[in-house]
């Protein structure tokens, strides 16, 4: 069997060995190997080049309602609006890494009616702090902040929100989603 290492105009590269797989690349990222039993695609290439992965590990979390969390406790987000792979969960509010790789998280807050509040909230992975989201940061009614973070996270890894200090209202609310967790895998 011959070996095949090949380079379209539009950048994509075609590697085969002596095992039999044609592999196909993109920009570095593996999206088809086909083989004497079939063809398993990982994403899918647009004519112009642009690369999807429908199946790509990603969540959008919200509350349903107002909620105070007390001081070292979990916000549990108890309803999604994406939740691709079904690893978010909306009775404990946390997310499993399906797989090992770069995370984008993103926290919106929006602060409840009639109060002004100090915030404070991180990110929890496997149950310690690693990254703090809002910090002392105090906020006047109907206000909304927002803060992102990156983190490497394993296979398995749990990651949440945690509140550094309670008695207040984060605001929720079906029709208007205030309050999000959000999250999806980089790569």
């Amino acid at each position: 069997m011959a070996s095949i290492n090949a380079t379209t105009s539009s950048g994509i590269i075609a590697t085969s060995d002596n095992t039999g797989t044609l592999q196909l690349q993109s920009a570095g990222t593996t999206i088809a190997n086909v083989t004497s039993t079939g063809l398993a695609v990982t994403g899918a290439i647009s004519a112009t080049g642009n690369i999807t992965t429908p199946n790509r590990p990603a969540f959008i979390a919200f509350l349903t309602a107002d909620v105070t969390p007390a001081a070292g406790a979990f916000v549990v987000w108890n309803a999604t609006q994406l939740n691709t792979g079904s690893n978010f969960s909306t009775s404990t509010g946390k997310f499993t890494a399906p797989v090992s790789g770069l995370y984008w998280f993103n926290l919106i807050l929006s602060s409840g009616s009639s109060q002004t509040i100090s915030m404070y909230f991180y990110l929890d992975v496997n149950g310690s702090r690693t990254r703090d989201f809002i910090e002392g940061v105090t906020m006047s009614t109907n206000t909304e902040i927002h803060s992102s973070t990156i983190w490497y996270l394993n296979a398995g890894d749990v990651v949440g929100v945690v509140s550094g200090f309670g008695s207040w209202a984060v605001q929720g609310g079906n029709a208007n989603f205030h309050s999000e967790f959000q999250g999806y895998l980089i790569g």
